[in-house]
């Protein structure tokens, strides 16, 4: 962090330690045990090993760095000085009137992409400028410039973001070995496209179900898109639809006047 001691927060994920733990050792603690909860609960496909979900996690992490920044800048939470070279400076106030830039390039005021491809990066006061590729990192570093936002705000969104970031990764790791399995159905029913097959027998029984669930990859938009608090890994692989869930739903009897509907 450029030699600047990170902002903390209360350590609420160990409630006998009077250490403060900042934003990125709390989130780190978070994915240890969601990966170890991950792996425990026994139900990843063929292909999806630690290593390779290790790997996935970092690139849904540098992937999710453009979502929040961007995010911060169009709500006005961050604000900076653009150059005319597609750079913007974010002033990040420090202790002793010292200030140090949060940089932003690839952010164009005429550019027409909706999600433009951004790049982060934390520069010192020797205009020195380090990548950032971690979200939490990048929460950390521009907690300072966020006026009127508590410790705890930021607390909830890098958890939030953490969790965000985990559920997607292990969407993204699933749906590559899903994918596949998809291209080999539509080959060895000697299928033109994905679209015939699903289409023709010996297509799935309800295709709107498949189509439901494969097309669950999130928000493009949104950083917290995949957050799921207060589920287990267990849960979000068992019920959450871009894991090809079958969930059993119950049929019971009740008496009408216990009933009540409602409409629009």
């Amino acid at each position: 962090m450029s030699g600047q001691k990170p902002p903390s927060v209360e350590n609420d994920e160990n409630p006998d330690s009077d250490a403060p733990a900042s934003l990125v050792e709390r989130a780190e603690d978070r994915r240890r045990r969601w990966e170890t909860a991950v792996l425990a609960a026994k139900r990843l496909p063929e292909g999806i090993d630690p290593e390779s979900l290790a790997r996935q996690v970092a690139e849904t992490g540098g992937e999710m760095v453009a979502r929040i920044g961007l995010a911060m800048l169009q709500e006005g939470m961050l604000r900076g000085e653009a150059s005319g070279d597609g750079e913007t400076k974010v002033r990040i106030p420090r202790p002793g009137n010292e200030a140090i830039f949060l940089v932003v390039q690839g952010l164009h005021g005429d550019d027409p992409s909706l999600f433009p491809r951004l790049r982060f990066a934390r520069q010192d006061r020797d205009g020195v400028a380090e990548p950032i590729e971690d979200p939490i990192e990048l929460l950390e570093f521009v907690a300072p410039a966020v006026q009127g936002a508590p410790s705890s705000a930021f607390s909830r969104l890098a958890d939030e973001v953490t969790d965000a970031v985990q559920n997607d990764a292990l969407c993204s790791a699933y749906r590559a070995i899903w994918n596949e399995r998809l291209r080999e159905s539509v080959r060895a029913a000697q299928k033109s496209s994905f679209w015939d097959w699903l289409k023709d027998p010996p297509a799935p029984q309800n295709e709107i179900v498949l189509l439901e669930q494969w097309g669950a990859v999130g928000h493009p938009y949104h950083p917290t898109h995949k957050t799921r608090l207060g589920m287990t890994p267990a849960e979000v692989l068992s019920f959450c639809p871009e894991f090809e869930p079958e969930v059993q739903v119950g049929l019971v009897a009740a008496r009408q006047e216990r009933t009540r509907g409602e409409t629009m």
